[in-house]
C-alpha cells in the first residue's frame, strides 16, 4: 500500500530493498528478484528503481560484487547503490553484455530512466529558480518541506524506555558523550537552535548508529536502526531512525516535551518486543 500510494502521487524513484518477500520470491532478496521488479512495474511505476546498498550483508554474504551487479540489473534494477567493489562490478557488467547474459536493451532501458530523471530534475530546478537541486512539489517551499519533515520525524520516533509525554530532560545544558563525526555537528546545531548549551554539565546524551554496540547515558538515541538500543543502558532510550537537521530538531522537541513520539517498534530489539512505543 505505501508503494502504491507513492506511485499514485508521482514518485520518480523507488528503492528496492533486500527483504525476502515470501509471496513473490521466497529466500531471494527483492533487489535480486525479477518477480519483485515485475510486481512494482505492474503497479504502474515507470520511474527509476534503485537498489538498496549492495555492500550490505544480505548481498555480500550470498553474492560477489560481480554477481550482485549483473543479477540486480538483469532482474530489473535501473541504478545500483554502493556496490562493494565498483571496479569489479563495472567489469562484470561489461563482460555480461559481451557474452549475452545481460541484454543491451535492459541496459538502455535502465540508462534511459536514469538520464530522464536527471533531465527532469534539472528542468524542475530551473523552473523553480532553486540552486539546491530541489524538486519539491509545486506550491511547496523548502520551509514547508522542512516543517513537514520535522513533524514526521517527531511522530515516528519511538520511545523504548522513558515517559511518553512531558519533558525527558531538564535544564538548558546538555552533555554529548558519544556521537560520530557526521551526527555531532547536526546535534550541536539543533541544540543551539533549541537554546541549549552543549558542554560539561546537564543530562548526558549518546547517539548510536548502525553498527554501534550498547552505550550508557541518561538518554541514548538511535539515529539509524534501533537494534543498538537493545543492550544500551539509559533511563531514556529513543529510536529516531534517521539523522537530518529536521530529525534532530524533532529530537529536541521530544526531549523538551513539546512533541509526542508516536512510533512503535516494527522489529524486536533486545528485550523489547514488536509494538513497543507510545503509539496508540
Amino acid at each position: 500500500k505505501p508503494f502504491q500510494e507513492a506511485i499514485d502521487h508521482g514518485a520518480t524513484a523507488i528503492m528496492m530493498g533486500h527483504i525476502s518477500v515470501t509471496a513473490l520470491d521466497p529466500g531471494v532478496p527483492s533487489s535480486m528478484s525479477p518477480a519483485a521488479y515485475k510486481q512494482l512495474r505492474s503497479m504502474g511505476f515507470d520511474g527509476v528503481v534503485i537498489t538498496d546498498a549492495l555492500n550490505m550483508g544480505a548481498i555480500t554474504q550470498a553474492y560477489g560484487s560481480d554477481t550482485a551487479a549483473v543479477t540486480a540489473l538483469t532482474a530489473g534494477a535501473d541504478l545500483l547503490l554502493m556496490p562493494e567493489d565498483v571496479t569489479q562490478s563495472h567489469a562484470a557488467i561489461v563482460a555480461a553484455l559481451a557474452d549475452g547474459r545481460l541484454s543491451r536493451a535492459r541496459i538502455v532501458e535502465a540508462a534511459t530512466r536514469v538520464i530522464a530523471l536527471g533531465l527532469w530534475e534539472e528542468e524542475s530546478t530551473t523552473a523553480t529558480g532553486s540552486g539546491s537541486g530541489s524538486t519539491a512539489p509545486a506550491g511547496s517551499s523548502e520551509a514547508e518541506n522542512a516543517a513537514a519533515s520535522q513533524k514526521a520525524s517527531a511522530a515516528g520516533a519511538t520511545v523504548l524506555t522513558g515517559q511518553c509525554s512531558g519533558p525527558l530532560i531538564t535544564g538548558k545544558s546538555i552533555q554529548l558523550v558519544a556521537a560520530d563525526d557526521q551526527n555531532e555537528p547536526l546535534f550541536r546545531a539543533a541544540a543551539a537552535r533549541a537554546g541549549y548549551t552543549v558542554g560539561q554539565t546537564g543530562p548526558r546524551v549518546a547517539l548510536t548508529g548502525y553498527r554501534d554496540t550498547g552505550k550508557t547515558a541518561d538518554v541514548v538515541v538511535a539515529t539509524d536502526g534501533p537494534w543498538p538500543l537493545g543492550d544500551s543502558k539509559a533511563p531514556v532510550k529513543l529510536a529516531l531512525y534517521t539523522s537530518t537537521p529536521e530529525s534532530f530538531d524533532a529530537l529536541f522537541q521530544i526531549l523538551e516535551g513539546r512533541a509526542r513520539p508516536q512510533g512503535k517498534l516494527t522489529t524486536k530489539v533486545g528485550q523489547y518486543p514488536i509494538g513497543t512505543g507510545c503509539g496508540s
